[in-house]
């Protein structure tokens, strides 16, 4: 977003704040003296223990929640800005692919990473509850945290699957068991050539009972405004497009349409709302509860994208666009000490629904076998005396899906300043995606098919026949389970000075495709040119059915009901309190899947496909210098990438990715 006032002010924290790096910022209230002024010391958790930043041999960076408010970051496509190494590639807000360290392929469409799509390389975690999810990553709106972790991967020991690349962690801020808090933050921008935006934060902390139980609550509104123009325009299926055998789209009279009924400026308007309420009880002066709610809407409108043949910042789009995604995040952890080891229980349980809209009338001109459904002759071949007729070209995508996903965790760990120390735990991670996507074709209607409907037995979010034009659809179930042990050993070799590490996670998952994958395809007669025969469609078998029963054609197949072990060794050495240096070995890995497709073309696409393995060497520094104003961080490593999964598209082995 071309938000000026937002972007200036940005930029005038990152000039206070040194450079915005991991975590920089500056005392308010410190002398203006170069020997005076200190980076923010940051704590954070990514070894599963409090930790100073500078202190953990891995790569990791952070914004504090300083450094957050100063540099304006609210939500994901803020945060990456000031992250070096993580990237993202999607649609817009909500629909990201999150990449670090370069460990990433081309994704399959929006429309098929549900369905289809390669698990995530970067796993997302709310304070200790994994949220990612393929194709929509969760969006979390960064209200009252107090840091965002980056951990550069893999990280696969200690935060499981789809942490190969690394981890992106938001921490929130716990209730406060002694004081008594009220914050508030008002936001305007103006943008040039834009709507404007406007935002609202208020959070408050009260010790019910000082010392013994406290709530906190946060509730935030933020609309940022559009900026992308959807300008007049015509849309005719092409003469010479794919769908047409030897340039034969002369010979169909193609039904031009406009998006006079779509045509806005700054049609892109993005809106966070939502809250998250906490609430923490010290039932002794060892152990502790916190349980926490947090409730999100994300209302995106519009593409987040331009045509550059049409100007900066203009499309042309003829049917709607529009993204509704709403969360529901419980997550409760108990921790405390039964002599000197520390125990830490964490649960989680996420229910998230989406509905989105697509255009998807660009089809029209890649689609090889658009003609099918959306064309029509008189029963010849078509000729310049005797056309046939393409219908409306206009196309759209509407997706309803669900998303739930149950955690829990408990860790063990012994303290941090023995000379022999350890940590373990064990996880259980329970995942169900629910999609019911339909590929609207509006030219099908005119030219005679009828919708389908999923086939009896299967798992059916919709068990109804869909709706007028549905030429394609999935009604799919995806299951992921993990089960997990996991531990490291650390030794003071040398103490102060030497230490050596070594970790490992044994894993046994399984992952599941059920559901039908339906189509009109195949439901009509067709003549020269295979091109559909008018009045010929038939209703489509048993009332309405025609598709693949994934159940029936994957049943047996399993791709990933495997076990693995994932080692770690870090060796580091410290020449001075203030510099470090260290060496890792580690890996990482995904889950497999199942293809969409499988078994097409006389089994060329496999059914299924099994985990990709990541293998890491690294060799990193941490430096403090000029009494602690200075800081210098780098690393040098090398990754290999067995296995790989990733998602194309050739026609000449099927028309699915």
């Amino acid at each position: 977003m071309r938000a000026y006032l937002k972007a200036t002010t940005a930029l005038a924290a990152l000039a206070a704040a040194g450079g915005g790096v991991s975590g920089v910022a500056f005392a308010a209230d410190a002398p203006s003296t170069v020997s005076s002024v200190q980076i923010e010391e940051v704590v954070v958790t990514a070894s599963r223990r409090e930790e100073k930043m500078q202190s953990v041999p891995i790569a990791v960076e952070a914004l504090s929640a300083k450094s957050l408010d100063q540099l304006g970051v609210t939500n994901f496509s803020d945060l990456i800005n000031f992250l070096p190494d993580v990237h993202d590639a999607g649609r817009g807000p909500g629909q990201q692919a999150v990449y670090i360290r370069g460990i990433s392929t081309d994704t399959a469409s929006i429309q098929a990473s549900t369905s289809a799509g390669a698990s995530p390389s970067v796993a997302i975690y709310l304070d200790d509850a994994p949220v990612s999810l393929p194709g929509h990553n969760l969006d979390v709106y960064a209200a009252d945290l107090e840091r965002v972790e980056v951990l550069e991967g893999p990280q696969g020991t200690l935060f499981g699957a789809s942490s190969m690349g690394g981890s992106v962690r938001y921490i929130t801020n716990k209730p406060n068991l002694s004081e008594f808090q009220v914050s508030t933050k008002v936001s305007y921008a103006e943008t040039r050539n834009a709507a404007d935006s406007d935002s609202l934060e208020v959070m408050f902390n009260i010790p019910v009972f000082k010392d013994k139980f406290a709530v906190r609550a946060v509730v935030f509104e933020d609309t940022a405004g559009g900026y992308i123009n959807n300008v007049p325009g015509t849309f005719q299926l092409g003469a010479n497009a794919p769908t047409f055998s030897g340039g034969s789209g002369a010979n169909f009279n193609r039904t031009p349409i406009d998006n006079n009924a779509y045509v806005k400026n700054d049609f892109n308007p993005t809106t966070y709302r939502g809250a998250r309420f906490e609430a923490a009880y010290q039932i002794n002066d060892d152990w502790r509860v916190d349980v926490q709610d947090m409730m999100q809407t994300l209302q995106a409108d519009g593409v987040f994208q331009y045509n550059e043949a049409l100007g900066l910042d203009n499309v042309q789009r003829y049917q709607p666009d529009s993204l509704n995604d709403k969360f529901n995040q419980a997550e409760w952890q108990m921790k405390g000490k039964i002599n000197q080891i520390s125990l830490v229980y964490n649960g989680s349980y996420l229910n998230r629904k989406i509905d989105q809209h697509v255009d998807y009338t660009a089809y029209s001109n890649v689609g090889t076998y658009v003609v099918y459904y959306t064309c029509a002759s008189s029963g010849s071949t078509p000729s310049p005396t005797n056309k046939g007729t393409c219908y409306t070209p206009a196309m759209n995508y509407i997706d309803h899906q669900q998303n739930q996903r149950f955690t829990e965790e408990l860790r063990a760990s012994t303290p941090s300043d023995w000379r022999l120390r350890a940590l373990g735990g064990v996880y259980f991670d329970e995942t169900r995606i629910y999609d019911d996507s339909d590929f609207v074709y509006q030219g099908s209607v005119p030219a005679g098919y009828v919708a389908p409907s999923p086939i009896p037995g299967t798992p059916q979010t919709n068990p109804n026949q869909r709706g007028p034009g549905t030429g394609f659809f999935n009604d799919i179930l995806r299951s992921e389970d993990q089960k997990a042990v996991f531990g490291e050993v650390a030794y003071d070799i040398i103490p102060n000075k030497l230490t050596a590490s070594a970790g490992f996670r044994y894993y046994d998952q399984s992952v599941g495709l059920r559901g039908t994958i339906g189509s009109i395809y195949g439901e009509c007669a067709y003549g020269a040119f295979n091109q559909v025969v008018a009045g010929s469609c038939s209703p489509p078998p048993a009332g309405g059915v025609y598709g693949v029963n994934l159940d029936s054609k994957l049943a047996g197949k399993d791709p990933s009901k495997s076990t693995g072990v994932i080692p770690r060794f870090n060796l580091e050495y410290k020449f001075s309190p203030d510099v470090m240096v260290y060496t890792t070995y580690t890996e990482g890995f995904r889950p497999g899947g199942f293809n969409r497709k499988g078994g097409a073309d006389h089994g060329l696409v496999p059914y299924a496909y099994g985990s990709d393995n990541l293998r890491s060497y690294e060799f990193g520094w941490k430096t403090e210098w000029f009494e602690h104003s200075l800081q210098v961080n780098g690393s040098v490593y090398q990754e290999d990438w067995s296995k790989i999964q990733t998602s194309f598209f050739d026609e000449a082995i099927t028309n699915t990715t």
